[in-house]
């Protein structure tokens, strides 16, 4: 029951990934025009796919076995299972009132909710940490683009209007596909890990599986109507070949670093922070702060109101079908 509730889990919350963060980042590389639509989906699905096989699993590593103890595998899936639920109806509800917010964040808050309810040993320093590295991921990635921005002011118009900039659109979407596949991809790997093997100390990959996420992540990605990124690149600021640039390669750069230290950030959290600290730079009448503060504050509840619904859940599940 366990597994077929797992299999069910990864696929919804990958479906949910492609609406929300393959949404908003497809929405953002194909802002200008320059890359196709399908060029920019079919780069995040196969980013997605083959992602754990060239890059590894070191951020599965820690949603799978790192937050909470993994001491009882059923007992594990079954948190992963509340998890997963609470963090896409968090995000849903978010989304439908027009705050881009962070699925990772929202699976961190829920594994560790979920673990609670369930009466599982959470990694409280773990826990820490992660949340140190979310919190730092887009201020990084603001910092950055600020100071990139410094040198795109001498960069001549017309190589950004040309083949330059179209030639760097290209590349920057290939590393947010890479970093996309490093952080936000690697709970869908989590869950399927858990999934083959919940007595693993790693995560195990297998092909099937992840073509499996590849197509569920597609399907999102296809079905959503981009509101995430019409919030971020026409409410928040309005995006223009030099933001996106600035923005996408200083945040591919931050969820790399964040990827390397084991801990899950968002991509999408991160653009958006290097999206505010280029127009800083560039063009600080263009920022809408209201808007700012939005996104801002559903970054803030995310993870809470996760923790506490799946705390509920896990307290729930524990009362009536007994010890998970």
């Amino acid at each position: 029951m366990t597994a077929a509730l797992l299999l069910v889990a990864a696929l919804a919350y990958a479906v949910a990934c492609g609406a929300n963060d393959g949404g908003m980042l497809v929405g953002l590389a194909t802002r200008t025009g320059t890359i196709p639509p399908l060029l920019a989906t079919v780069t995040m699905v196969v980013a997605v796919i083959a992602g754990p096989f060239v890059i590894g699993t070191t951020v599965a590593d820690t949603l799978a076995h790192g937050l909470v103890s993994a001491a009882a595998p059923r007992r594990s899936g079954t948190v992963l299972v509340l998890a997963v639920l609470v963090s896409v109806l968090v995000v849903l509800v978010l989304s439908r009132w027009g705050l881009p917010t962070s699925l990772t964040l929202a699976l961190v808050g829920g594994i560790v909710g979920a673990g609670l309810g369930a009466g599982l040993a959470v990694g409280w320093s773990r826990l820490v940490y992660v949340l140190v590295v979310a919190l730092l991921a887009p201020l990084v990635a603001g910092g950055l683009a600020w100071v990139v921005a410094l040198g795109f002011q001498h960069v001549p118009s017309g190589w950004l209007a040309g083949r330059g900039g179209a030639y760097g659109e290209v590349v920057v979407l290939l590393g947010q596909a890479v970093a996309y596949s490093a952080t936000g991809a690697q709970a869908m790997v989590a869950i399927l890990g858990v999934l083959a093997d919940p007595r693993s100390t790693g995560v195990p990959v297998s092909l099937p599986g992840q073509l499996a996420v590849g197509a569920a992540f597609g399907v999102g990605l296809l079905v959503a109507v981009p509101r995430t990124a019409r919030v971020v690149s026409e409410r928040f600021v309005h995006v223009r070949r030099p933001s996106a640039l600035i923005s996408q390669s200083t945040s591919t750069v931050a969820c790399l670093v964040s990827a390397g230290l084991g801990a899950p950030v968002s991509l999408t959290q991160a653009t958006t922070g290097a999206l505010l600290g280029g127009e800083l730079r560039l063009a600080p009448h263009r920022v809408r702060w209201t808007e700012a503060v939005r996104i801002g504050r559903a970054w803030v509840l995310t993870l809470p109101t996760a923790l506490a619904a799946s705390w509920v859940l896990g307290l729930a599940w524990t009362a009536i079908v007994g010890r998970v």
